[in-house]
Order: C-alpha cells, then sequence, then structure tokens
C-alpha cells in the first residue's frame, strides 16, 4: 500500500504535494486527508474497480478511479490511481437540474394541459393538468398508461366516438402541419360534451428530424358554448327580423 509514483498535476488537483507523499502508506494518507476514500481502497486492494467523487476544500470537485492491476495468479501487484476534474459539468448539471425543477414548479402551476412525446410518441413528460384533463388521478399513473382514461371518450360534431387511429392521424397531422387541432370529447356518463384545442411545438435535431414533441392544451368549452349561443341569438334574431320584414309588408298590402 504505498505510494510509489504520483504525476504532478494530480497532486496539484488534489492539493497537495508529491514529495510530501512518495513513500507513504495509502490506507494512512486518505485516513488523513480523505478519508472517504479509505473504504474505496480497501476495495482496490481487494481486487475490485472503484469510483468515488471528492469534494476538497477550495470547492473543487474531483472523480477519482482506482484501477487494480492482478498477476497471472490473481495476485494485487500495484493500484492505478486516475483523477479527473468534474467541477464545471458538476456545476453545470446542478444548473440544469435547478432550471429543471423551476420549470416543473412553473408548469405544475398552470391550468394548461401540458404532455412532452417522443420521436415514437411515447408520453415522456405530463402535467397535473394534463392528467387532471385525460382523466388519470394523477400525472404517475397518466405517465405509467401513457395515453387518456377509459372515460375519456374522443366524438366528432355528430357525437359518434372517434376511433383511436383516426385521432392519432389527425394529430400527427397537426404535428407536421404546425396547426392547431380541436378536439372535442365527453366524460363518461356525462350529457355534455368538452372542446380542447391542442397546440404542438415539435423539436428537431440539426437534420430537421422530429425527436420529441410538446403537445399545449387548454379547455376552450366556455368558449365553444358562448360562441354557440351567440350564433342562437344571431340566428333566432334574424328570423324575428324576418318573420316581422313579412308582417310589415303584408300590413301595407
Amino acid at each position: 500500500g504505498v505510494l510509489l509514483l504520483l504525476e504532478g498535476q494530480a497532486a496539484g488537483k488534489l492539493g497537495i504535494r508529491v514529495e510530501e507523499l512518495l513513500g507513504r502508506n495509502l490506507l494512512s494518507l486518505m485516513e488523513e486527508q480523505y478519508p472517504d476514500m479509505r473504504s474505496g481502497f480497501e476495495q482496490a486492494t481487494a481486487g475490485q474497480e472503484v469510483t468515488r467523487t471528492l469534494t476538497l476544500p477550495n470547492g473543487r470537485i474531483l472523480e477519482a478511479y482506482l484501477l487494480p492491476q492482478m498477476n497471472t495468479s490473481g495476485t494485487l501487484e500495484e493500484i492505478y490511481g486516475l483523477v479527473r476534474d468534474i467541477t464545471e459539468q458538476a456545476r453545470a448539471l446542478e444548473d440544469l437540474q435547478q432550471s429543471r425543477n423551476q420549470l416543473e414548479v412553473i408548469l405544475e402551476g398552470i391550468s394548461d394541459s401540458v404532455t412532452v412525446r417522443d420521436s415514437d410518441l411515447r408520453l415522456i413528460y405530463a402535467n397535473a393538468a394534463a392528467a387532471r384533463l385525460k382523466g388519470h388521478a394523477s400525472a404517475r399513473e397518466y405517465m405509467e398508461r401513457g395515453h387518456p382514461g377509459p372515460e375519456f371518450e374522443i366524438i366528432d360534431v355528430d357525437g359518434k366516438p372517434i376511433p383511436l387511429q383516426d385521432y392519432l392521424r389527425q394529430r400527427a397531422a397537426s404535428i407536421h402541419k404546425g396547426a392547431p387541432l380541436e378536439i372535442r370529447y365527453r366524460r363518461q356518463g356525462s350529457m355534455h360534451d368538452h372542446w380542447i384545442q391542442m397546440k404542438t411545438a415539435p423539436i428537431r435535431d440539426d437534420s430537421g428530424s422530429i425527436q420529441m414533441t410538446v403537445f399545449i392544451s387548454r379547455d376552450i368549452t366556455e368558449q365553444k358554448r358562448t360562441l354557440e349561443e351567440l350564433s342562437r341569438s344571431r340566428n333566432e334574431l334574424n328570423q324575428r327580423i324576418t318573420e316581422r320584414t313579412a308582417e310589415l309588408g303584408a300590413a301595407t298590402q
């Protein structure tokens, strides 16, 4: 367990001087400098490859590898140690995770349904609003099933169910065109129809191939009902005007 060779750059990353370490027992050295590595060296001396992450007092983060070298009889001859500075990588991953967490908080707090599907249209993300909209108790349940619940029935303008394959073709066309798709649906046991407007945002790679697609759906049921009521009122008004005009024409004859 005696240290025979130490490359200067590695020593610098560890914050120690080469001359202070050569000839010293590694286990006692680790006990003093990096106690978390002691168990790693014990595993390496038993012939196991070991990876450990170290955080130095100066804040640098290192990834250390211990590679035992065995002879033909299976006896340990030496251990090679490799050290890699992963500080920037670790910080970038931390920032990415923080951004991802912040984004998830935002997505979970909005009323719009947000889902993400991969290039094969497998569901890889759904927020709570999407789960509620598609008839699931939670986003986890929706993620596990990957499709709307059995009480979520897509229907056409005549109120008849639309086969799943027809709906998927409509959705695929919406993705490639980038145009909003209005979907009419009915919940099982309900006499009322609901409407959602679904917008798609394909994410493409450098070659233009779709890698994933973001689906944003908004409930437009009240908007649709308001428009239908306005249309009905306008038709009734036009009918009354027509009838009154006819009455006035008949009175003047």
